[in-house]
């Protein structure tokens, strides 16, 4: 009996070794790469590499422009988490209402979500074009804007402007995935709290949401990590302009690491981005850990 779990075991270790294999190679390789090549000089300028310890982090954090970058990062992590939050659960929650409509918005909803990020990013970027925009044409016409209205030529603005941008790509995600938990909720629940007295909005805050929210929970999670690395959109719109007004650490380290050759610089600077985002989900993972011992979530 010892003898075949064994053997089945061994069999077992065999199937994963392809797995294995690939993220060592993959995965772990490169990581480990990076956090060598971080306390180096390493550059393709450069014929030979030097180890210089911390230099490269001490240059890192004495620098304004860590901070710039990093007040960038999360202007556009939280900006985009709050309306992708708002619209996400408002659309999920409308797919499961009587509106009409109701079948064509569940058909073209996911449209969004698959197009590619740099696809999306060239598209909004041509659509908030200042002379030949449909976007601005439109709101031209409607009179909100002005004929020298640009999008990118403020900082604020151009931040907006990206926000959007991967707002339109991402809610479809928490649009679906509250409409799928919202299904499964039964309908005696509500009815019965109108026939108790209950208000639409007591409906909303004590049934609904507190359903909803172990999903809406961890798709926020996730849409934070998302966010946190995204580069594509960004990218493709602003490329960090103008002046660096949203210039995040994928994108800062993108041009360095690639326009500069400055490999063991931007290797810190991904560590150092890496640390700052694990910082920051542990944070909200112990908010919500704390409300939820608290009866809040």
């Amino acid at each position: 009996m010892k003898y075949t779990k064994k053997k089945n075991n061994t069999k077992l270790y065999l199937f994963l070794l392809p797995l294995i294999v690939v993220l060592l190679v993959m995965v772990a390789y490169p990581f480990f790469s990076n956090i060598l090549y971080s306390f180096t000089d390493y550059s393709l300028i450069k014929p030979e590499k030097q180890f210089i310890f911390l230099d490269n982090y001490i240059k890192i954090l004495g620098d304004n422009e860590f901070l710039s970058i990093f007040k960038n990062t999360i202007i556009w992590t939280v900006g985009n988490m709050v309306l992708i939050i708002i619209i996400g659960l408002t659309v999920g929650l409308l797919l499961d209402s009587d509106i009409k409509g109701k079948i064509i918005l569940q058909s073209v909803i996911l449209i969004p979500w698959v197009i590619p990020q740099i696809v999306t990013g060239y598209t909004w970027k041509w659509m908030m074009a200042s002379d030949y925009g449909i976007l601005n044409s439109i709101l031209l016409k409607l009179g909100i804007i002005d004929g020298n209205f640009s999008w990118f030529r403020d900082g604020k603005m151009a931040m907006l402007a990206v926000i959007l941008a991967n707002v339109w790509r991402s809610f479809p995600l928490m649009a679906v995935m509250i409409y799928a938990k919202k299904r499964t909720m039964p309908k005696e629940w509500t009815e019965a709290a109108v026939i108790d007295g209950a208000s639409t909005f007591q409906v909303f805050r004590y049934i609904v949401l507190e359903y909803v929210k172990p999903v809406l929970i961890s798709t926020s999670i996730l849409i934070f990590l998302w966010c946190y690395n995204a580069f594509g959109i960004i990218y493709a719109i602003t490329e960090g302009g103008p002046l660096g007004a949203t210039e995040t650490f994928p994108v800062f380290i993108q041009k360095k690491a690639f326009g500069q050759f400055d490999f063991g610089f931007t290797s810190a600077m991904s560590i150092l981005m890496m640390l700052s985002m694990l910082i920051l989900y542990m944070m909200i993972k112990m908010l919500f850990k704390r409300r939820k011992n608290s009866g809040e979530v």
